[in-house]
C-alpha cells in the first residue's frame, strides 16, 4: 500500500486532470454512462428512427467519451506511475489500472 502522502498527491493530480486543466470540464465515466443509458432508453421507448437532435447528442457523447478516455490515459501515465514508484520504494504492490478497451475508445470514433 502506498503512503498516504503519495495517495494524496495522486488524488490531487486526478482532480486536476478531471477538471481539464482550465479547459472545459472533462466528463466522467459515470456521467457518460448516464448519458448513454438515457439515450438508449429514449430510443427504445420511442420505437422510431433517431431524430437529428438524438444523433447530435450521441455524437457529443462520443466526443466526450474520447475526451474522458484520453484523460484517463494521461492520468495512468503520470499520477499512477508516480504512485507506483512510491509503492515500489516501499516494497509494496503497484496499483493495478489496466483498461485496454479505453485506448480503443480514445482512438476510434463512435459508430
Amino acid at each position: 500500500m502506498p503512503s498516504f502522502s503519495a495517495a494524496r498527491r495522486c488524488r490531487r493530480r486526478c482532480s486536476a486532470d478531471s477538471r481539464g486543466r482550465g479547459a472545459r470540464d472533462v466528463p466522467t465515466f459515470v456521467s457518460l454512462n448516464a448519458a448513454f443509458a438515457a439515450q438508449l432508453n429514449a430510443q427504445e421507448l420511442g420505437d422510431a428512427a433517431p431524430t437529428p437532435g438524438a444523433l447530435a447528442a450521441y455524437a457529443k457523447a462520443c466526443g466526450d467519451l474520447r475526451s474522458a478516455a484520453a484523460a484517463w490515459t494521461r492520468l495512468r501515465a503520470s499520477a499512477l506511475a508516480d504512485l507506483d514508484a512510491e509503492s515500489a520504494r516501499r516494497a509494496r504492490a503497484a496499483v493495478e489500472a489496466t483498461a485496454p478497451a479505453l485506448a480503443a475508445a480514445a482512438a476510434s470514433p463512435c459508430r
